[in-house]
Protein backbone atom coordinates (compact mmCIF):
# COMPACT_ATOMS: atom_id res chain seq x y z
CA UNK A 1 0.00 0.00 0.00
CA UNK A 2 1.17 3.46 -0.76
CA UNK A 3 -0.19 7.09 0.88
CA UNK A 4 -3.65 7.17 0.55
CA UNK A 5 -5.02 11.15 -1.16
CA UNK A 6 -4.58 12.02 2.44
CA UNK A 7 -1.27 11.62 2.04
CA UNK A 8 -1.47 8.41 4.89
CA UNK A 9 0.25 5.40 4.61
CA UNK A 10 -0.71 2.13 7.00
CA UNK A 11 2.75 0.63 5.81
CA UNK A 12 4.49 2.75 7.78
CA UNK A 13 3.12 2.81 11.14
CA UNK A 14 5.06 1.01 13.60
CA UNK A 15 3.71 -1.59 15.33
CA UNK A 16 6.53 -3.26 17.44
CA UNK A 17 6.11 -6.76 18.14
CA UNK A 18 9.67 -7.96 18.97
CA UNK A 19 13.37 -6.61 20.23
CA UNK A 20 16.08 -6.58 22.81
CA UNK A 21 18.53 -4.58 24.37
CA UNK A 22 22.07 -5.17 24.58
CA UNK A 23 24.84 -3.57 27.10
CA UNK A 24 28.56 -3.65 26.84
CA UNK A 25 29.56 -3.91 30.73
CA UNK A 26 33.24 -4.98 30.14
CA UNK A 27 36.17 -3.28 28.52
CA UNK A 28 36.87 -0.35 26.39
CA UNK A 29 33.20 1.65 24.78
CA UNK A 30 32.47 0.40 21.92
CA UNK A 31 30.23 2.14 19.42
CA UNK A 32 28.03 0.80 16.25
CA UNK A 33 29.23 2.46 13.02
CA UNK A 34 26.69 4.43 11.20
CA UNK A 35 26.86 1.67 8.22
CA UNK A 36 26.70 -1.15 10.60
CA UNK A 37 24.18 0.16 12.53
CA UNK A 38 21.68 -0.10 9.38
CA UNK A 39 23.23 -3.43 8.26
CA UNK A 40 21.13 -6.45 8.04
CA UNK A 41 21.56 -8.77 9.67
CA UNK A 42 22.65 -6.40 11.92
CA UNK A 43 26.48 -7.41 13.92
CA UNK A 44 27.25 -5.13 17.69
CA UNK A 45 30.66 -5.24 18.20
CA UNK A 46 32.07 -7.77 20.54
CA UNK A 47 31.72 -7.20 24.60
CA UNK A 48 27.90 -6.16 23.65
CA UNK A 49 25.26 -8.82 25.50
CA UNK A 50 21.49 -9.15 25.62
CA UNK A 51 20.16 -8.87 29.00
CA UNK A 52 17.08 -11.49 27.98
CA UNK A 53 13.03 -11.54 27.65
CA UNK A 54 10.77 -8.25 28.59
CA UNK A 55 7.61 -8.43 30.32
CA UNK A 56 4.37 -8.34 27.97
CA UNK A 57 3.71 -4.83 29.37
CA UNK A 58 7.71 -4.21 30.29
CA UNK A 59 8.64 -3.27 26.52
CA UNK A 60 11.01 -0.05 25.89
CA UNK A 61 9.66 3.15 27.13
CA UNK A 62 11.07 6.85 26.11
CA UNK A 63 10.59 9.27 28.38
CA UNK A 64 12.98 12.62 29.09
CA UNK A 65 12.64 15.87 30.39
CA UNK A 66 13.36 19.50 29.62
CA UNK A 67 14.40 22.24 32.38
CA UNK A 68 12.54 25.39 32.32
CA UNK A 69 14.07 27.95 29.35
CA UNK A 70 15.52 30.87 30.79
CA UNK A 71 14.02 34.12 29.54
CA UNK A 72 15.25 37.32 28.76
CA UNK A 73 14.25 40.91 29.66
CA UNK A 74 13.30 41.32 25.38
CA UNK A 75 10.05 39.56 24.94
CA UNK A 76 10.69 36.99 22.84
CA UNK A 77 14.47 35.79 23.76
CA UNK A 78 14.87 32.85 25.44
CA UNK A 79 16.83 30.04 25.90
CA UNK A 80 15.77 26.43 26.21
CA UNK A 81 16.21 24.39 29.15
CA UNK A 82 18.68 21.29 29.69
CA UNK A 83 16.93 18.48 27.76
CA UNK A 84 17.37 14.55 29.52
CA UNK A 85 16.28 11.33 27.49
CA UNK A 86 16.32 7.96 29.22
CA UNK A 87 14.72 4.59 27.99
CA UNK A 88 12.68 2.27 30.83
CA UNK A 89 12.12 -1.46 30.04
CA UNK A 90 10.63 -4.13 32.58
CA UNK A 91 13.19 -7.15 32.34
CA UNK A 92 11.41 -10.07 32.98
CA UNK A 93 15.16 -12.91 32.90
CA UNK A 94 16.61 -12.56 36.35
CA UNK A 95 20.01 -13.80 34.93
CA UNK A 96 23.70 -12.96 35.82
CA UNK A 97 23.94 -10.09 33.19
CA UNK A 98 21.15 -8.52 34.65
CA UNK A 99 22.10 -8.92 38.11
CA UNK A 100 25.76 -7.17 36.80
CA UNK A 101 24.10 -4.70 34.95
CA UNK A 102 21.27 -3.78 37.99
CA UNK A 103 24.11 -4.31 40.47
CA UNK A 104 27.49 -3.29 39.33
CA UNK A 105 28.71 -6.86 40.91
CA UNK A 106 29.66 -9.85 39.15
CA UNK A 107 27.88 -13.36 40.64
CA UNK A 108 31.29 -15.67 42.30
CA UNK A 109 31.33 -18.95 41.67
CA UNK A 110 28.61 -19.48 44.39
CA UNK A 111 26.45 -17.50 42.40
CA UNK A 112 26.46 -14.99 45.45
CA UNK A 113 26.60 -10.79 45.26
CA UNK A 114 27.02 -8.53 47.75
CA UNK A 115 24.31 -5.64 46.85
CA UNK A 116 24.47 -2.37 48.30
CA UNK A 117 22.90 -0.05 45.65
CA UNK A 118 22.42 0.27 42.14
CA UNK A 119 25.32 0.36 39.03
CA UNK A 120 26.51 3.78 38.76
CA UNK A 121 28.95 2.66 36.42
CA UNK A 122 28.18 4.03 32.60
CA UNK A 123 28.25 1.51 29.60
CA UNK A 124 27.17 1.27 25.77
CA UNK A 125 23.54 0.17 25.48
CA UNK A 126 21.93 -1.03 22.32
CA UNK A 127 17.94 -1.04 21.70
CA UNK A 128 16.27 -2.56 19.11
CA UNK A 129 12.81 -2.54 18.09
CA UNK A 130 11.41 -4.74 15.27
CA UNK A 131 8.28 -3.90 13.89
CA UNK A 132 5.25 -5.17 12.20
CA UNK A 133 5.80 -3.56 8.49
CA UNK A 134 9.02 -5.29 9.21
CA UNK A 135 10.88 -1.93 10.18
CA UNK A 136 13.40 -1.92 12.54
CA UNK A 137 14.31 1.31 14.69
CA UNK A 138 17.87 0.94 16.38
CA UNK A 139 19.76 2.97 18.78
CA UNK A 140 23.21 3.43 20.04
CA UNK A 141 24.69 4.85 22.95
CA UNK A 142 25.90 5.69 26.51
CA UNK A 143 23.51 4.94 29.36
CA UNK A 144 23.27 5.13 33.05
CA UNK A 145 20.93 3.45 35.30
CA UNK A 146 18.66 5.66 37.16
CA UNK A 147 16.49 3.74 38.81
CA UNK A 148 15.65 -0.10 39.32
CA UNK A 149 12.12 -1.18 40.52
CA UNK A 150 11.50 -4.40 41.52
CA UNK A 151 7.85 -6.02 40.69
CA UNK A 152 5.76 -7.35 43.60
CA UNK A 153 6.01 -11.06 43.81
CA UNK A 154 2.66 -12.61 43.07
CA UNK A 155 2.08 -15.84 42.42
CA UNK A 156 1.82 -17.73 39.41
CA UNK A 157 3.01 -14.48 37.13
CA UNK A 158 6.35 -13.85 35.82
CA UNK A 159 8.04 -10.88 37.95
CA UNK A 160 10.54 -8.43 36.86
CA UNK A 161 12.58 -5.41 36.86
CA UNK A 162 11.36 -2.06 35.98
CA UNK A 163 15.11 -0.33 35.11
CA UNK A 164 15.20 3.08 33.94
CA UNK A 165 17.87 4.38 32.23
CA UNK A 166 19.66 7.53 31.32
CA UNK A 167 21.05 8.29 27.86
CA UNK A 168 24.37 9.90 28.44
CA UNK A 169 24.69 12.99 25.87
CA UNK A 170 27.93 12.54 23.57
CA UNK A 171 29.55 15.64 22.74
CA UNK A 172 31.03 13.86 19.73
CA UNK A 173 28.30 12.57 18.05
CA UNK A 174 26.13 15.94 19.65
CA UNK A 175 23.10 14.12 20.92
CA UNK A 176 22.47 11.36 23.01
CA UNK A 177 22.20 8.37 20.76
CA UNK A 178 22.71 7.49 17.34
CA UNK A 179 19.47 5.81 16.06
CA UNK A 180 18.25 3.86 12.99
CA UNK A 181 15.52 3.52 10.97
CA UNK A 182 15.78 0.63 8.83
CA UNK A 183 13.44 -0.36 6.13
CA UNK A 184 12.67 -4.00 4.90
CA UNK A 185 14.54 -5.41 2.36
CA UNK A 186 12.39 -5.63 -0.87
Amino acid sequence: MTADVEGNDLTKVFVPITGFLAVQLTGEAKWVEPAAGAATPLVLPEGYVKVGLFKQDGGPQDGGDKEDDIEFFQEGYKLGGSKSRTLQVTLAEFNDVVRQLTTGKTPDANGMITVDGDNDSTFPMFEVLKGKNGMSLRRNGLGRIQTVEPDQSTRGEAGGNAVTFDWIRNDEWGGFYREWLVAPKP
